[in-house]
């Protein structure tokens, strides 16, 4: 039938539309990025990584072992494990990619076990999870989808509702005492 033809090309032509309107890894590695609402070193790591792809461009496809594909990741640099695993999630679609030191990991199993785990106390538990550890990940981040929303209430907030409160997830890393919101964050809250 006709709706499961556009329903099949759907996602393919989304894909190529995003691909024909972003900006090529050779014109990333090249831009200024100062523009982005994002710390320097996390622009260096974005720009390290589109060089890394534009030299390779086999480098976001899976390496034949998740071992292998974190390997070259994290040869890059300012790829650090969080971010590795995470392009092996999400890019590579390995099955056994795990962030152990994911915010919203660390906050679900606490959910579960009544205790927050250090990142190694949870991926050792997650050893009995393999190979399909990336599907534990999508579960525990489902379970912590409302507590990050929270994040982003103001009810959280301090006296200052640009700022963050002290040690609040952002972007899904813990900050460092306050720090302003981005321009996107002040606007997103604009709309509420």
């Amino acid at each position: 039938p006709l709706s499961a033809d556009l329903l099949d090309s759907w996602p393919a032509t989304i894909q190529a539309h995003l691909r024909a309107r972003f900006p090529s890894a050779e014109r990333v590695a090249e831009a200024d990025l100062s523009f982005l609402p994002m710390p320097g070193a996390r622009q260096r790591a974005l720009q390290s990584l589109a060089l890394a792809v534009a030299r390779d461009p086999t480098l976001l496809q899976p390496a034949g072992s998740l071992q292998a594909s974190l390997d070259k990741l994290l040869a890059i640099p300012g790829i650090g494990p969080w971010t590795a695993q995470y392009i092996a999630l999400r890019e590579l679609r390995e099955t056994d990619a795990f962030p152990a030191s994911d915010a919203g990991l660390l906050r679900s199993w606490a959910q579960i076990n009544g205790q927050r785990p250090t990142p190694k106390a949870l991926s050792e538990r997650a050893e009995v999870w393999r190979p399909w550890r990336a599907y534990a990940v999508q579960q525990l981040w489902n379970l912590d989808a409302p507590k990050a929303r929270q994040c982003g209430d103001r009810s959280v907030l301090n006296n200052d509702p640009m700022d963050f409160p002290q040690g609040q997830a952002r972007g899904g890393v813990a900050t460092r005492g306050r720090q302003r919101a981005t321009p996107h964050e002040r606007k997103e809250r604009g709309n509420r």
